[in-house]
């Protein structure tokens, strides 16, 4: 059976062999090795993480992106697909000139919500138990957030929505792997958790997060509610720990190809 293994950023993922790897943002890059022994490569990304143009806080910022996007285009040649993009065209374009020679695509805001809800069959903005178990006044404060952008939705069907009512990149990764592969393959989770997101290999704080102060981390509760609805419709296992409440562990042994 054909293994598909989707990673993330998260430090010390244990990454076993298979035929293709999805890779969400730059984990390509903090995982190059692991990544090489792979046949086929696909890079499912933000365009913050390939952006090194845009203005840093500090001069050690920009550092870090410039020195990013620079390992990004001499990693592998993967098959790129850049996520929410605007202006798409224009970041194909840089690519380009930049050297990277791969297949790329790009998936509008429209399409990523027709994604989450074709393979997971949760339609975006995602309300789970957990957001009605929180505080009154963050319940309240959400709650109006995904009404707002469920009205302008009637006129705008692009709007996205606050990162707590939608999937991270990771989660993404996999259900774009799922849509692509379908239920005969096996699929196996790693370097993606649902704590301590902030420890991530050279992460950054969400703009949500510096802006309002959020006490409600972005993502989770969306990715554990698409987990648990994919887990019962696919073979996904996972080396994380911290997922194996929602998926089954991956049981080892060699992969043969």
């Amino acid at each position: 059976m054909k293994r598909i293994v989707v990673i993330g950023s998260k430090p010390n993922a244990v990454i076993p062999d298979g035929d293709t790897v999805y890779c969400a943002n730059v984990s390509i890059v903090y995982y190059a090795d692991q990544v090489a022994r792979f046949r086929q490569i696909v890079n499912v990304i933000t365009p913050k993480a390939i952006a090194d143009q845009k203005p840093r806080n500090s001069s050690g910022e920009q550092d870090c992106y410039t020195k990013r996007w620079e390992a990004m285009l001499a990693a592998w040649r993967a098959q790129l697909v850049i996520l929410e993009s605007s202006n798409a065209s224009r970041m194909i374009e840089g690519l380009r000139n930049a050297g990277y020679d791969a297949p790329i695509s790009s998936i509008s805001h429209q399409e990523r919500r027709k994604l989450v809800s074709r393979v997971s069959g949760c339609d975006d903005p995602i309300l789970s138990a957990e957001f009605f178990r929180l505080p009154p006044k963050l319940q309240a404060r959400y709650a109006g957030s995904a009404i707002s952008i469920t009205l302008k939705r009637i006129f705008d069907q692009g709007k996205t929505c606050n990162p707590i009512f939608r999937p991270s990149t990771g989660i993404i990764s996999l259900l774009y792997a799922l849509d692509q592969h379908g239920p005969d393959c096996e699929y196996v989770v790693a370097g993606i958790g649902m704590n301590n997101r902030s420890v991530y290999i050279h992460s950054e704080r969400t703009s949500a997060q510096r802006t309002s102060g959020a006490s409600i981390p972005p993502h989770v509760f969306a990715d554990r509610k698409v987990l648990q609805a994919v887990s019962n419709r696919y073979r996904i296992t996972t080396t994380e720990p911290e997922l194996m409440g929602i998926l089954p562990p991956f049981a080892g042994g060699e992969h043969s190809r």
